[in-house]
């Protein structure tokens, strides 16, 4: 009896935590831009922020800035760019509240994420 309940207790646990990584992606991380009202040197300086709608955390998450510029200097742990891919927020897990940087550029930068680490406890 008790190695059936064992049993069935690790089979629950098993299809939550599959449950949980299933329901998360890179397109759990939701990037959105709103310009600031201010100017850095004649720039429109623009927020980014990043969420994580899934109920896991996502950590070492990397997006695409081949190109990306900016007037105003970004804090490199927020943002450290090698490359193509920039690692966001030094790699530490982004769970509930959003991450947000600053930066100025005449255009929108389409920031994409191109990979993520999923970790659900």
């Amino acid at each position: 009896m008790a190695a059936t309940s064992q049993f069935l207790f690790a089979v629950v646990l098993l299809s939550l935590v599959a449950h949980g990584y299933s329901q998360c992606s890179i397109d759990s991380l939701v990037i959105t831009q709103t310009l600031t009202g201010r100017n850095v040197g004649n720039v429109p300086e623009r927020k980014v922020s990043v969420s994580n709608t899934c109920a896991c955390s996502q950590s070492n998450i990397k997006l695409i800035c081949s190109g990306f510029t900016s007037t105003e200097k970004v804090d490199p742990s927020i943002l450290n760019q090698s490359g193509s891919e920039c690692l966001f927020n030094f790699g530490n897990s982004v769970y509930r509240d959003p991450v947000t940087f600053n930066y100025a550029a005449a255009n929108e930068y389409p920031f994409k994420v191109s990979s993520s680490e999923i970790a659900c406890s």
